[in-house]
């Protein structure tokens, strides 16, 4: 038989990252009882598709990926605190994948301030929960550490010839972090089309800073 065609293994792969995260999404936001089930869904459909997913979905679908997962490694800390919970949370952690530590530490940084203020709470078992959970992370994590030290040890510093922390930050401000336009790449090339549109059409830029204010009219309510 012919193999699968690669437009249709590419099309299920983006299926399947934004259906993971449009459902972590959807149960995280059941979790905590925000809204109706209608607006439960409508926040999860603009997560699972919001401007960070776009420009990098498919591009480089391996940075939008731990981001998809995120809701799922903060959901176990917002029910029992303890051993379920930590291997819970610590599986999504192991199928990240290592397309860099940052994208790791961003996923899963939301969980970790939910555990920490449940620590703070000084709730029952928030503190194991912490330490079992940050040691899971970094067992599962040794496979993409080790080369990396080793990598960092003997590799020249490739990084200066193919981007800076100039390039790759001068972008940020207030707006666009709002926006969730903190991806650099469209702003320097149009490779990415659709995060090139959100970034330099007007009526792209326009929509998303209106979801971006009503989120935060949103948030101001009680």
């Amino acid at each position: 038989t012919d193999p699968l065609p690669d437009w249709i293994a590419q099309r299920l792969w983006w299926w399947l990252v934004t259906g993971v995260g449009y459902s972590g999404f959807l149960l995280l936001t059941g979790r905590i009882g925000a809204g109706s089930p209608v607006f439960r869904m409508l926040a999860a459909f603009l997560f699972a598709l919001s401007p960070r997913t776009l420009t990098t979905l498919t591009a480089i679908s391996s940075e939008a990926w731990p981001v998809m997962l995120a809701p799922w490694v903060m959901l176990p800390f917002l029910g029992p605190l303890g051993l379920r919970a930590v291997a819970a949370a610590t599986i999504p952690v192991a199928m990240m994948g290592a397309v860099n530590a940052t994208a790791t530490i961003a996923a899963c940084l939301p969980a970790g301030l939910v555990i920490a203020w449940r620590m703070l709470r000084r709730e029952d078992r928030a503190a194991p929960t912490l330490l079992g959970w940050l040691v899971g992370c970094f067992l599962v994590s040794l496979g993409w550490i080790g080369p990396l030290l080793v990598l960092g040890r003997y590799s020249a510093p490739f990084t200066d010839f193919i981007e800076s922390s100039y390039v790759t930050t001068r972008w940020l401000n207030l707006i666009e972090i709002l926006r969730g336009t903190t991806s650099w790449a469209p702003f320097v090339d149009t490779e990415r089309q659709a995060g090139h549109l959100l970034v330099s059409s007007p009526t792209f830029v326009l929509a998303t800073t209106a979801v971006a204010a009503l989120g935060l009219w949103g948030l101001a309510l009680r």
